[in-house]
């Protein structure tokens, strides 16, 4: 957003809130360090990224709604994501990570975050007074735009859910078996070798 900081983006508290270096230690971490080498977007990704360019290249000023929607999420979304990966890690049959780990998107140090939060509702409020109402409605319907594709691409994620259903799907025959062959070896052993 730096080439934008001249427009009405550039009124958006965003140094405060930079998440650049923060989503590729992610992204180092979950995908490894190679993945800039070999990452293909899945499709979801690939159309938000698309719309993005779309915008910047028609009217930069409608990426303002992705900008919002973006911070909004990690500030608030960011505090629910981290108790949530703290309870899974403390259930977690592996071996627990360090709670930075592939969280450094949701981690905004020591900065508070309901200060962030009202920082930037203030300057969104502050900029929308300075808009006409037909950039303002278009605005908004980009918001809503940002809501379809966020969650298309939440859609095309698999949760924790699904690969806890998946093992369960292929350990269950396994645990079925080894339940079955401890049973059979208790019989033999209580009947037949006694």
């Amino acid at each position: 957003m730096i080439r934008l900081r001249s427009t009405k983006i550039g009124l958006l508290p965003l140094r405060e809130l930079q998440r650049t270096k923060a989503f590729e230690r992610d992204l180092d971490y979950y995908l490894g360090k190679e993945w800039r080498k070999n990452y293909s977007p899945r499709d979801s990704v690939a159309k938000y990224l698309m719309r993005l360019r779309e915008v910047e290249d028609t009217d930069p000023t409608l990426l303002m709604a992705y900008i919002y929607h973006l911070y909004m999420g990690l500030l608030s979304g960011g505090i629910i994501l981290r108790k949530k990966r703290q309870i899974v890690q403390k259930i977690s049959l592996f071996k627990p990570q360090p709670a930075v780990d592939g969280g450094n998107v949701i981690d905004f140090g020591q900065k508070n975050i309901f200060q962030l939060k009202h920082e930037l509702r203030e300057s969104m409020n502050r900029i929308a007074e300075t808009l006409d109402e037909d950039t303002k409605n278009k605005l908004i319907e980009e918001s809503k735009i940002v809501f379809e594709l966020n969650n298309e691409i939440i859609r095309s994620v698999q949760t924790g859910t699904h690969i806890f259903e998946k093992i369960v799907y292929f350990m269950g025959p396994v645990l079925l078996v080894l339940l079955v062959l401890i049973i059979v070896l208790n019989i033999l052993y209580k009947y037949i070798i006694r």
